[in-house]
């Protein structure tokens, strides 16, 4: 039903075309060619124009013995020539510089092509534009025969680089011919818009008319047919609205331009003329075919959507489409809106190279962490290490270049979903490496939320911070029991202890005797409580090195328990009318077994605590009137080594420390 109606309507085309085709009377007139490449080139409209008159205003710019001495424009080889006319080399005398001068062939008196080639000259030089060739000047040559003087450009045409890209006047690099080609196009427009602005039609866009120099200069040449969609340029520029025969190239025409009305031409022409461009591109060919002229200008008048194979990138045949609609109000709103719909896509390719080398990244870091997890057992720490370096390596590179892609393209589908993968795929090492921490950075940064990684994290963090509790609770305990913790300190502490202590004894003892109360028991306590001072002062100035841990702690209280003892034994020795010596032996005695049980449950340092009072205790219980100089010579002595002591189990450890 579908192919009966479209070929109801294909009929319907044709008949109506038959039609126009009897009325533009084609077979008469040699003007219009077969080739489909070739410009069909209208009658001009300003045949009220005197081509003579306009002649003999122009500058005589080349050597003529008559009219001037010294020639302006002196011409040169033969760089190209048309079926109208021809450019040469020339050199422009005044400044001194290489140009090109565009000429009718010789002996051509055709009022006609002298206007044709004076309108080019007119209309290029309204058009100042950085992809438009400037025109220097119009002038005479010698025969009298009209010239456009114009900058010289050396490089090939569109057309012959999608023959061979290896003709380039520069190299493509890496870039691939196809981005070089939409690049070219996409400057096409700009001098397209513009021209557009100054309110100028080109009618004859096609890649032979495009041309890209030595240094990637690009210029859409050949404005020979261009009209004007302005009555303020009536006079030198044609009128569209006066046009009345089809002109252009057939192989590329849009389907007003075939009807022949210039009531219909406007911007949107020109666009469809780049998007055959771009369809070339695409394909190879132009966009309406056929093996005779009839067949080509049929294919443009019936403006069928062409249709692209699978090769061909659909966001670029989306815009062929559009730039070539049959409708004209469907098509791009302007020049400018279409290269910037080719430079998006450009920027999106980019965006689809990038990704996909990072989805080779991607493929690989696969391979990596699979290996990894196969020889963790077997690895030891130095290779895992290494592994993990050469993984997060891979990783960088392979985000970096999705994120990369998304920056260039936000659209990019394939590059958001690698960057999912390459993430998830480290959280997952993470996870099962137990390493919650970057696991949850990772997690973080996911595009899409993932429900069960998120669940697996919460289950591993949790499991991970219990053990750190215990792992914590382990670490303080042993730091609590731990008997190196402040052992610097504790020497210093014992030294100083040492010191003060058998200081005040001997001070004290003297002090007494010369008071004359020295076998005194209240001596003993007053003594004792001297003793207890003595001690708290250096223990305030060093409590927070002192109290470090629940070792160094009991250390500090079991000193002052043992005072604590011996002010209660001095005190019952009062009480009880003891003798001194007893007293005596009775402390040191408590203080051995104080420092024994220290010895036994806190550190075996204090020993010599234990020891020094133990002997003399012995030496105080054998020889009483040696009793209070034993517990001096104990007290001076067990600190001292204890000090010692400390001091040495210090160094041993700070030895084996450098050494490990």
């Amino acid at each position: 039903m579908l192919a009966n109606t479209t070929d109801r309507v294909r009929e319907e085309k044709l008949r109506k075309f038959n039609t126009l085709w009897e009325s533009m009377a084609v077979g008469k007139t040699e003007k219009f060619e077969a080739d489909r490449t070739r410009t069909m080139r209208p009658s001009t409209d300003l045949a009220s124009l005197d081509a003579s008159l306009l002649l003999s205003e122009l500058p005589w710019l080349t050597q003529n013995q008559t009219q001037i001495k010294f020639a302006e424009i002196s011409l040169g080889a033969l760089i190209g020539e048309g079926g109208m006319g021809k450019i040469n080399q020339a050199h422009q005398r005044s400044v001194a510089r290489e140009v090109a001068v565009k000429s009718l062939h010789k002996n051509t008196t055709d009022p006609e092509a002298i206007l044709t080639l004076l309108r080019e000259g007119w209309i290029t030089g309204r058009l100042e534009h950085p992809n438009i060739v400037p025109i220097y000047t119009l002038g005479r040559a010698s025969d009298g025969q009209p010239l456009i003087v114009m900058k010289k450009i050396a490089g090939v045409s569109l057309a012959d680089l999608m023959v061979d890209p290896s003709v380039s006047p520069r190299s493509l690099g890496t870039k691939q011919p196809l981005d070089f080609y939409i690049e070219i196009l996409a400057q096409v427009c700009n001098a397209v818009h513009y021209a557009h602005s100054r309110g100028i039609l080109h009618r004859d866009i096609k890649p032979e008319n495009i041309m890209v120099g030595e240094f990637g200069e690009v210029y859409l040449l050949d404005w020979g047919i261009a009209v004007s969609m302005e009555e303020t340029h009536e006079g030198r520029l044609p009128l569209a609205a006066k046009i009345t025969s089809p002109a252009g190239t057939p192989a590329y025409m849009a389907p007003e331009m075939v009807n022949g009305d210039g009531r219909e031409l406007s911007e949107k022409t020109d666009i469809f003329l780049l998007g055959a461009v771009l369809h070339e591109i695409l394909t190879g060919e132009p966009p309406n075919k056929g093996d005779t002229l009839f067949q080509i200008m049929f294919d443009a008048y019936n403006a069928q959507p062409p249709e692209y194979s699978e090769h061909v990138d659909a966001q670029l045949a989306a815009i062929c489409h559009r730039a070539m609609h049959a409708d004209p109000a469907q098509r791009y709103a302007s020049a400018d809106a279409l290269r910037n719909a080719l430079e998006t896509h450009l920027s999106h390719r980019d965006s689809l190279r990038i990704g996909e080398q990072s989805q080779e990244r991607l493929a690989l870091l696969r391979e990596m962490v699979t290996r990894e997890i196969t020889a963790q057992a077997d690895a030891d720490a130095a290779e895992r290490e290494h592994s993990g370096h050469a993984i997060y390596r891979l990783f960088g590179a392979c985000r970096f270049g999705f994120e990369q892609a998304l920056q260039t393209s936000p659209d990019n589908a394939a590059a958001r979903r690698g960057l999912q993968e390459v993430l998830e795929l480290l959280v997952e090492r993470e996870l099962q490496q137990g390493a919650h921490r970057a696991a949850a950075l990772l997690l973080a940064d996911l595009p899409e939320p993932n429900p069960a990684l998120e669940a697996r994290l919460a289950e591993l963090t949790q499991r991970n911070e219990s053990r750190e509790r215990e792992f914590e609770g382990l670490k303080r305990k042993q730091f609590e029991h731990s008997t190196a913790v402040g052992r610097r300190s504790r020497s210093l502490y014992a030294a100083v202890l040492g010191i003060l202590l058998g200081a005040l004894a001997i001070v004290s003892r003297l002090a007494l005797q010369w008071a004359g109360v020295s076998k005194e028991p209240s001596a003993l306590l007053i003594h004792s409580l001297a003793i207890l001072v003595t001690t708290l002062v250096p223990t305030i100035i060093a409590r927070r090195a002192l109290m470090l841990n629940l070792v160094n702690r009991n250390l500090v209280y079991l000193v002052f328990i043992s005072l604590g003892f011996a002010a209660f034994f001095r005190g019952l020795g009062l009480l009880l009318e003891l003798p001194p010596s007893t007293v005596m032996v009775m402390e040191m005695t408590g203080h051995s077994a104080i420092g024994l049980v220290a010895a036994l449950f806190a550190d075996r340092q204090m020993l010599w605590i234990s020891g020094a009072m133990g002997l003399g205790a012995l030496a105080g219980g054998f020889f009483p009137e040696f009793a209070i100089p034993a517990l001096v010579t104990s007290i001076f002595v067990g600190f001292t080594a204890l000090a010692l002591g400390w001091r040495r189990v210090d160094r041993r450890a700070s030895l084996k420390t450098r050494e490990s």
